[in-house]
Parts: C-alpha cells; structure tokens; sequence
C-alpha cells in the first residue's frame, strides 16, 4: 500500500488532518523523478485496475534538494547512492583485458592483447521515465600489442615501417607494435531481462604513443631494434559490444575497421578482439 500525502514527499511521523490521502493497493509500478527542483511520482495499475493511470508533482522546497544533486556525481569506485536522475556522472566502469586477432584479409598478425580503463570518467544521460536506458559518453584509455609472426621481422626506411622477411641466417624472436591511446566512447545500455544488459556503440581514439620493436639471433648473439617516430594514424575509430550484469562483469568485442597505419606508411592489418569488462 502507498501512502501519498498531497503537500510532499518527506518523511513525517503522522499525517496531519488537512492533508489529502491518496491510498493505491497493490500497484504494478511507482517511479519517482526528481530533477530540476521537481519531485514528480507516476503510479500505473492497481490490485483491481491493471489499466490504472496516477500522476502527481510538487515543488521541492529548499530543504529537501539540493543544487548538485541532480548531476548524482559519482567517482571512481564509490557506490551509487541508488537514485535514478536522468543525468548523473560517474567513473571507474569498462576496465577490459581482451585477446585480440586479425580479420581475414589481414596477414602477418598473430594472436595479440589489449587492456584498459574504457571510461575513467563518463556523462550520463537516462531519457526515459522509467530509466530503463541510457547513453553514455565518456573519456578513458588503453594499450594495445600487436605480436606478428616469427617468419618476418620489422624495418624502418626512410620513414617507412614494413614487415618483411629476416636476412639469411637471421632468427626472429619478436616483432611486435605497442600503442597508447587516449578513448572517448559514445555508448547506447539497455536491459534484456532484470541486470543483465547490452552495450554498443563507437569509440573515437586518439593515439598518443606508437612504438614498433624486433628482436632476432644470428648464432648465438641476440639483437633488438626498436622504431619511434613513427606515422601511424593519430585519429582511428572502433565498434564495441559488450553483454553482461550491470556494474559487474560483461563479455565485450571491439572491432577496429580501419588499419593503425595507411599503406605508405606501414603494415595493412584490421583487428577484431574479445574479452571481459569488469563494471561495464
């Protein structure tokens, strides 16, 4: 049973005589919004009325609200206080490890790794009055090891990184490229039943480190040569997808459609990666 007094929400000992009463048994649904110094309360069906319809909103005066409160500030690895505001920003959420492999058309690329904190920090938009979905931009960033195999090894001329067969008697160990990049993710989150979720969307990526590295044996002695400066893509995108339990654990895959470099510039290869997300 709910009881509504008609002058406001807050909590009272008793209801005093010359406040209306609104009593609903049993109803399907109650959801409370309170934004823009608004409390408003929707009530739909009833134990004998499932087609029931109730809505109501007052004021907030100054002693219930406050002038933050609707941004719900949430920081890294602190709990949510359980208020559903229609806008609110947090953080610490999509820290992902992912396996990462090349599509089809691309040669020369093993199984490699990826790793990051998808969003340090995150604006947050629920439109929907029952706060059901959300969007979701914000700011975070990753690391990414591209290994290649062991029958080439890497160059630098003029400029120029290329992947290419070792010399006559040359060994290949490693090749591999490391990048660091700065990620600003626009997502769409909805429910498939209770917490468990589905998230996509696209993420802009900045690349703000590249570093492209070889390691070979001729005989017995070891050698390892290591590219900076190097011109790859300082602008790149991809596609994600992540399925699992709201702020717990999800299955995620990323796909980048564009290569980390253009074919002057060095090695052609797209990349598709699968892994976990932890509070995604």
């Amino acid at each position: 049973m709910a009881l509504i007094p008609a002058l406001g929400f807050a909590q009272v000992d008793s209801i005093p005589a010359d406040s209306a009463v609104k009593t609903i048994v049993k109803p399907k649904s109650v959801v409370v919004v309170k934004e823009n110094g608004v409390t408003k309360l929707h009530v739909t069906g009833t134990e004998n009325d499932p087609n029931y319809n109730y809505e109501f909103e007052v004021k907030n005066n100054g002693a219930n609200s406050s002038e933050g409160e609707e941004w719900g500030l949430n920081m890294p690895f602190l709990k949510n206080d359980g208020r559903m505001k229609s806008t609110f920003i947090s953080g610490g959420e999509d820290i992902y490890i992912d396996m990462m492999w090349p599509d089809a058309k691309s040669s020369g690329v093993k199984t490699s790794w990826e790793l990051g904190f998808g969003r340090v920090i995150s604006f947050n938009w629920l439109p929907d009055v029952n706060r059901r979905v959300k969007f979701t931009f914000g700011v975070g960033f990753g690391v990414r090891s591209i290994s290649f195999k062991h029958d080439r090894r890497l160059y630098l001329n003029d400029g120029h990184l290329t992947l290419a067969a070792p010399a006559e008697g040359e060994k290949v160990r490693s090749s591999r490229i490391t990048e660091c990049e700065v990620r600003f993710p626009l997502m769409f989150t909805a429910p498939i039943y209770k917490a468990f979720k589905f998230s996509i969307g696209a993420v802009g990526l900045w690349n703000i480190y590249t570093k492209a590295s070889s390691t070979w044996e001729v005989g017995n002695t070891k050698y390892t040569e290591s590219f900076k400066g190097l011109h790859q893509r300082q602008l790149n995108f991809e596609l994600v997808g992540t399925l699992g339990f709201d702020d717990a654990v999800g299955v995620t895959v990323h796909y980048r459609p564009l290569s980390d470099f253009t074919a002057v510039y060095g090695p052609e290869f797209k990349t598709i990666s699968l892994g976990l997300s932890f509070n995604f």
